[in-house]
């Protein structure tokens, strides 16, 4: 050992690119999953100038799995690619109910490409934090951020295998989840039932244009969902946005961003609310 520094970075962290992703001797290929079925839905439909984001109802609830109302499983937080190349982004936070309709509307009135929720963050294991917060909205999902090392350009694997989305510590630990597997893929309660799933599927070419085809997703039963929203007193608002991206050549062609947004409120009574969006919404910059 050294206490010497390689420029500005000390040489442990330096070598430790070197170093598989986790220091359990795991490598990210042992926890990528195979790409759930019902991610591959088509999302852009024939419209009158050419191919157009949907703003079907029931495909965009049934994201989130919520086209029947609440069944198992629902998913409470996803990124990942249609197999049309239409991003999917699904985001939810805890409302107060008498707040929750005038959070979903608002969400379907700002600019769909500029529209997020808040949500824990943890880099590389140090703990969570929300990042940016919104008024009335109380994250309880965790996104973690962790860096790819040696193993990262293994194309068996790929680093959303440590980037799974999974419920906050504040809310998991009253409820006694705990993960039953070194990816945190199973979450369970102290009599071993699964209340919980993360999935991570795909791989990155990093060096590449090709779209990504990975993606992550947390599920999350019914049992586990009426629990969280009866403790906290809250409803659930879930997001669900998708974006379509049209590169475009040529001297004078611009690439351009499509977006469809859709709100879905669920109360602790696991009714189910939904608010309609801007469908096939061009993005257009100020400048």
């Amino acid at each position: 050992m050294t206490d010497d520094w390689f420029y500005d970075e000390p040489w442990d962290e330096w070598l430790g690119r070197y170093l598989l992703t986790r220091s359990d001797g795991l490598w990210l290929a042992d926890g990528v999953d195979q790409a759930p079925l019902d991610v591959v839905d088509i999302l852009l439909e024939k419209g009158d100038d050419g191919l157009v984001l949907t703003g079907d109802k029931t495909k965009l609830l049934g994201l989130a799995g919520l086209n029947s109302g609440v069944s198992d499983p629902i998913t409470v937080s996803g990124f990942w690619h249609s197999k049309d190349q239409v991003r999917v982004h699904i985001s939810s936070v805890l409302v107060a109910p008498r707040n929750a309709a005038r959070v979903a509307r608002g969400l379907i009135d700002e600019e769909p490409m500029l529209v997020w929720l808040p949500q824990y963050v943890e880099h590389n294991g140090e703990g969570e934090y929300c990042m940016n917060q919104k008024p009335e909205c109380v994250p309880w999902v965790v996104s973690p951020s962790v860096e790819g090392n040696l193993d990262e350009d293994d194309p068996l694997g790929s680093v959303r295998a440590v980037r799974r989305p999974r419920i906050a510590e504040s809310f998991a630990s009253p409820l006694g989840l705990w993960p039953d597997d070194p990816f945190a893929r199973f979450w369970v309660n102290r009599r071993g039932r699964i209340l919980a799933r993360a999935e991570a599927w795909g791989h990155d070419d990093k060096h590449g244009e090709e779209p990504t085809v990975s993606g992550v997703r947390l599920l999350c039963s019914r049992g586990l969902l009426k629990s969280v929203l009866t403790r906290s007193s809250s409803d659930l608002v879930l997001l669900v946005n998708l974006q379509r991206y049209e590169k475009r050549y040529g001297r004078h062609s611009d690439s351009k961003y499509s977006h469809t947004i859709a709100v879905v409120r669920v109360s602790k009574s696991l009714d189910v609310k939904y608010y309609k969006g801007r469908i096939n919404h061009l993005y257009k910059p100020r400048h």
